[in-house]
């Protein structure tokens, strides 16, 4: 089952076919993934209304389909609920069951893939410079379905259809595993639970900003949000770390290094000064490689070999130094400021190739 709309695949041809401009290429897959999960995301939500399923607030809902919120109210709201019954009830949209998002085919550029495919989606995204990712919990659960289905033995197992499509914060990675640090959140699966300000999964860091904004008052600051934030950061994390230590599986270096990477390459595409870098990344105050040890009884440092594992993973000074010798990264000198570094290769104008 195909999501994505005619103009949408038009404007991924035409990218494809001239690949003379990076960012007009971003642009365009991100336009065609938010379409295609909102379109998931309302699909579902149908399903789950006519199955009376436990759902995430219609507000919630309704919030991630609309890209103007401040034109959001109550009788909005309601109209576009009644609207998307409607629509579903006419087929202008599929209600999708559970047990077909096996069916479901997702346009990235040069070919379709699956649901289960997050990697390829995020791969895609990353390599344009974007900062929009996709989360999907069930990959694991679609992927053993499906493996059922070619074999000729229907699984039972239940499929966690949650998923957020949104743009992420300053990390996508912690020494353990990956950082879903959500600041919006374009598409989302009606199955979230609006009470959960974050979740891991296994080594995996989801952070929902959104929710935790809706929990301050209107006389908190933004020592309040950066307060609620970096707890909430840090209990998840925590839970991460201990499934990475209890498997023995920290988050290989390379990858590591290679998150880190991307992650300067996105906030770098304005020029920044190695005070702005120091200060965006801050989190890494809380997540680095003293704090850790920290938090470990001294027994699991010497049993996990903690000591010996962090010291294979290179600062972030050293990351941006690889890259401006790479040339991935510019130096900008001026007298009447500090030194900058600006991205070099998602530029406007700049070609682009992806396998």
């Amino acid at each position: 089952m195909k999501l994505i709309s005619n103009d949408l695949e038009v404007n991924l041809q035409y990218q494809e076919k001239r690949k003379d401009d990076i960012v007009s290429a971003r642009y365009a897959l991100e336009k065609a993934l938010i379409y295609q999960f909102r379109q998931l995301s309302k699909g579902l939500f149908a399903f789950a209304l006519l199955k009376e399923l436990p759902t995430c607030s219609r507000k919630m809902f309704y919030l991630s389909q609309e890209d103007d919120i401040s034109m959001s109210s109550d009788e909005l709201l309601t109209k576009y609920m009644e609207n998307l019954l409607k629509d579903a009830i006419t087929n202008k949209f599929s209600v999708i069951q559970l047990n077909k998002l096996n069916d479901i085919d997702i346009r990235i550029y040069n070919r379709y893939v699956k649901l289960w495919d997050t990697m390829e989606i995020n791969e895609q995204l990353a390599q344009l410079g974007s900062s929009l990712r996709l989360f999907f919990a069930g990959i694991e659960d679609l992927a053993v379905s499906r493996i059922g289905q070619i074999i000729g033995m229907e699984s039972n197992r239940k499929i966690d259809a949650r998923f957020i499509l949104g743009n992420i914060g300053e990390i996508s990675s912690t020494y353990c595993g990956e950082v879903f640090d959500f600041i919006d959140e374009k598409a989302i699966s009606p199955f979230l639970d609006d009470s959960a300000l974050g979740f891991a999964i296994e080594d995996i860091i989801v952070i929902r900003r959104c929710l935790i904004n809706q929990t301050l008052s209107e006389t908190d600051d933004d020592k309040n949000f950066t307060d609620k934030y970096t707890h909430t950061f840090m209990h998840e994390f925590l839970h991460s770390l201990s499934y990475s230590l209890k498997l023995n599986l920290p988050f290989g270096s390379f990858l590591w290094e290679k998150y880190m990477e991307r992650d300067l390459l996105r906030y770098l595409q304005n020029p920044r000064s190695k005070t702005d870098i120091e200060k965006y990344f801050s989190i890494m105050d809380y997540i680095g490689s003293e704090n850790i040890c920290n938090r470990i009884p001294v027994s699991l440092l010497e049993k996990y070999k903690v000591y010996d594992t962090l010291k294979q993973f290179p600062a972030m000074e050293d990351i941006l130094n690889s890259m401006i010798g790479s040339g991935k990264v510019q130096i900008v000198k001026n007298a009447a400021f500090e030194e900058r570094f600006i991205n070099n290769i998602h530029k406007e104008g700049e070609k682009w190739n992806l396998s």
